[in-house]
């Protein structure tokens, strides 16, 4: 069965279905793009993203191997300072003859060594060769000795280092060496570091200076105190 409707009563249905239809979807369309696009959103995951990788490379920086690389290039640079010629040089050539008067010598009077050993750096150190010098102060053994070679023959004497400490109560030319080499450790850590051409001359003055008695404390004194001055004027 038919119904009969007329034409204007169909298009105007139809007309009405579209406007009531139209609204819907233009709104779900630009509710979704708004969601996709929210500013919040890719802004948020940008930050999440982006702080994370950050973060990382703070901690490693901070606890990783970086940190571990300065470590081993700083006791690297210490070593190649300790190889360099220097007022460390001097200090392990007191040493070692030190070692040869108390161990290797006939002879035993420790404080005319100490007015030799002055004699000896103040004649030399104002060329400013730390090798000059430490030439010097060994050669004054054999005069000491009055000729005699040290009986010592063994192993070498172990240089001086940071880790070594005089081992002795009484002042003598090791505690002069220890003290010289202590200073040349504190030197070494100034920026910028002062050069052989300025330590040198000052050190030795100091040291013959402070000698003519044969007081190692004396010496020591003297040492700190030319480490003072020159620490006051870098």
């Amino acid at each position: 069965m038919f119904i009969n409707i007329p034409f204007i009563s169909l298009v105007a249905l139809v007309s009405c279905a579209s406007i009531l239809g139209a609204p819907g979807q233009d709104s779900s369309r630009y509710t979704l793009s708004r969601r996709q696009a929210t500013p919040t959103n890719p802004n948020g995951m940008k930050n999440a993203t982006s702080a994370t990788p950050t973060k990382m490379m703070i901690q490693m920086t901070t606890t990783g191997s970086p940190a571990q690389m300065t470590q081993q290039q700083k006791e690297a640079q210490e070593e190649a300072e300790e190889k360099m010629p220097g007022l460390n040089t001097i200090s392990n050539a007191m040493n070692e003859l030190y070692f040869h008067e108390k161990f290797g010598s006939q002879r035993n009077e420790p404080m005319v060594l100490l007015k030799m050993v002055g004699q000896a750096a103040g004649a030399t150190g104002k060329t400013g060769d730390p090798e000059a010098v430490s030439k010097a102060i060994l050669d004054t053994y054999a005069p000491y000795n009055q000729g005699k070679p040290s009986s010592i023959t063994g192993s070498p004497i172990t240089p001086l280092n940071k880790n070594m400490a005089p081992m002795e109560e009484t002042p003598s030319l090791k505690t002069v060496a220890h003290s010289l080499h202590e200073t040349w450790e504190k030197l070494m850590t100034m920026t910028p570091k002062p050069d052989n051409a300025l330590l040198v001359p000052v050190f030795c003055q100091a040291i013959a200076a402070s000698s003519t008695t044969g007081d190692a404390a004396q010496v020591t004194k003297a040492i700190d105190a030319a480490y003072a001055k020159i620490a006051g004027t870098q």
